[in-house]
């Protein structure tokens, strides 16, 4: 669809949101004014309330009817601008708005324990560079429990999920995550790994079963990374090295980032390009500084 079609069908999309809410408007108005006006005439009542009810109910048919059109302009950036930028940006296999990985690989990562619910949105499945990669949109939730009969659901993670094919396949997994978050309770039997960094060691905990493989994968320069890019994105970071592919959650703390979110359907195309750059900027930049590593991708 080209530039002018989309903007013609995303303005068409939102003159009907407007019609529709003046014609709700119109309607429940109508209704009042039926029961003011015609309401003490006893003698014409059962049509004073047949008409009330028929304006009720067109007023209610257009304020819903509103939120068919209102889902149409995000829905045609999605499928227009976002698929263009992710096809100049990747190889693009598929991408998904409504799909994200399944409750059994994200506990087959262990990187959180037994999440009993797994949401997500925007999954994006291609090539970047050469090397494989998917990523989404995810929230995920624990039930815990508080007594004997009572159970409660937490969210335990919000934020992108994001996997990465290695060159390498590792003879053992190794994990590293944030000392204040809630991770990594299902590596419970593997040992803690120092590294040559004491403020690394002191922010970071770090989980392997071959402290020497881990030792590989924490270079000087990762970890240099992982703590400036930490700080700069705001979000808790989680890694998991095992077998041929790299796990990252990217949990946002303040920022609530939630990728190509249509949160201001009013804004220009143009806003909405750069939104979605800066979207795609945050996860090619992840992946930028992970290619760097030579011992992951068989570079040294």
């Amino acid at each position: 669809m080209g530039p002018a079609e989309l903007t013609a069908r995303i303005k068409s999309a939102r003159k009907k949101v407007r019609q529709c809410v003046l014609f709700g408007f119109l309607s429940l108005f109508a209704a009042v004014i039926v029961v003011v006006l015609l309401g003490p005439y006893e003698a014409i009542g059962p049509l004073v309330f047949f008409l009330a009810i028929l304006f009720l109910i067109l007023s209610l048919f257009f304020f819903l009817h509103r939120y068919s059109y209102r889902s149409i302009p995000g829905n045609l950036i999605k499928t227009n601008i976002v698929c263009e930028l992710l096809a100049e940006t990747f190889e693009l296999e598929s991408y998904l708005q409504n799909g994200c990985f399944t409750k059994e690989q994200i506990n087959s990562s262990l990187l959180f324990d037994h999440c009993s619910e797994c949401n997500g949105s925007d999954l994006v499945k291609g090539k970047y560079k050469g090397v494989p990669i998917e990523f989404c949109d995810i929230t995920l939730k624990k039930q815990c429990r508080l007594s004997d009969d009572n159970y409660t659901i937490v969210t335990v993670f919000k934020g992108q999920w994001l996997e990465i094919g290695l060159k390498k396949n590792l003879d053992s997994p190794v994990y590293l995550a944030e000392r204040t978050g809630n991770a990594l309770t299902g590596c419970v039997k593997m040992q803690e790994v120092k590294t040559d960094s004491d403020a690394f060691n002191k922010k970071y905990r770090v989980l392997a079963e071959n402290q020497q493989t881990a030792l590989y994968i924490l270079t000087p320069h990762f970890m240099e990374y992982i703590t400036a890019a930490d700080n700069a994105a705001d979000s808790a970071t989680y890694f998991c090295f095992s077998g041929s592919r790299a796990i990252i959650a990217m949990g946002s703390r303040r920022n609530r980032r939630d990728l190509f979110e249509i949160d201001k359907p009013k804004k220009s195309m143009d806003w909405f390009r750069s939104k979605m750059k800066s979207d795609l900027r945050y996860i090619t930049g992840v992946i930028d500084e992970l290619l760097k590593n030579e011992y992951l991708f068989e570079r040294g």
